[in-house]
């Protein structure tokens, strides 16, 4: 991802789907 806003950030660490993705992500 992308650099984002401090408060975008925040949702990211927050969201189950977005923690998901970095799993998946990491997987690759």
């Amino acid at each position: 991802m992308a650099m984002a806003p401090s408060p975008s950030l925040v949702q990211v660490y927050t969201s189950p789907a977005a923690v998901a993705v970095w799993e998946w992500q990491d997987g690759l």
